[in-house]
């Protein structure tokens, strides 16, 4: 056995019987998966990564490692090569958190359940202390104990990939009787995170979630009114009717350039896009006169 320079608990590598390994000390992960890639790489290759424990009794605590434990008992492994490590329960849970967040195993549910048992159930620390000890900004675990915060049906979403973390975020910011319905929306228009984020400031300010979806879609230029300011839907629709105007100009204009030159093209800019254009400049007109009241 030999010693192992680090600044976290103090840790040694041997090989132990897989049988003499108690169950984890933390669960970190709501489900560990299909084991068979796994397992076939244990048999075709050997165990690449050790696991970690810390001694208890005659025995040894699972600390990390948990799918590569059960895949080796299930093939019939019976010695491991394990990380032994001296720590308080503390350590323990931050030296699996280390280990999962540098291999990425755990999906944004899974991480944020695990940083709350680390903030709040534990209670070992604030999130910018958990932040620096696993090397990630205060901001990326804030973000993930939002999550906390969503419905079930929401939480689904983002365990299965439907929704990103990111995505789940910005839902946290809304009311939660109005998340389920924007979720759904989200999904079925397939938003971006900033198209989201603009969608609730949207709904934020007294929008329908419908509504505020189909304004970021069609005219994303639209500016979101500031939150000091009140939401007026009559307003909001004067300036959809004219971003939807310019818009049809614009591609009025596309389609008359494929025409050249010709007599055609000369009927279609006297009979649609001249008319189309007073329509924009009356309706811009009646906004500033309608916004002075």
């Amino acid at each position: 056995m030999c010693k192992l320079p680090q600044t976290g608990p103090v840790s040694w590598m041997t090989e132990i019987n897989t049988s003499d390994i108690l169950t984890p000390l933390f669960k970190l992960r709501d489900d560990i998966g299909d084991l068979d890639e796994l397992k076939n790489s244990l048999k075709e290759h050997g165990q690449l990564i050790p696991i970690i424990v810390r001694k208890e009794g005659e025995k040894y605590r699972l600390i990390d490692g948990h799918r590569r434990w059960v895949a080796a008992k299930e093939i019939g492994l019976s010695i491991l090569k394990t990380e032994i490590i001296e720590s308080d329960d503390k350590e323990a849970l931050e030296s699996a958190l280390i280990a999962n967040i540098q291999r990425r195993t755990m999906d944004p549910i899974d991480e944020a359940k695990a940083f709350d048992l680390y903030v709040s159930k534990k209670g070992y620390g604030s999130a910018s202390e958990l932040a620096r000890k696993l090397g990630v900004t205060p901001t990326y675990i804030s973000r993930k104990l939002d999550l906390l915060g969503l419905p079930d049906e929401t939480f689904a979403d983002i365990k299965t990939g439907a929704l990103s973390a990111t995505h789940g975020s910005e839902l946290s910011k809304l009311r939660i009787d109005k998340i389920s319905e924007v979720a759904e929306i989200a999904k079925e228009s397939d938003l971006s995170t900033i198209q989201l984020r603009k969608a609730v400031s949207f709904v934020n300010i007294g929008m329908e979630p419908a509504q505020a979806v189909h304004t970021v879609l069609h005219n994303p230029e639209i500016e979101v009114p500031k939150h000091i300011d009140k939401f007026d839907a009559v307003k909001m629709a004067r300036q959809n009717i004219v971003l939807s105007l310019q818009k049809a100009l614009k591609n009025v204009d596309f389609q008359l350039d494929t025409l050249g030159e010709s007599p055609e093209k000369a009927v279609w800019v006297r009979d649609l896009r001249y008319p189309l254009h007073e329509l924009i400049n009356k309706g811009l007109n009646l906004q500033k006169e309608y916004d002075k009241e």
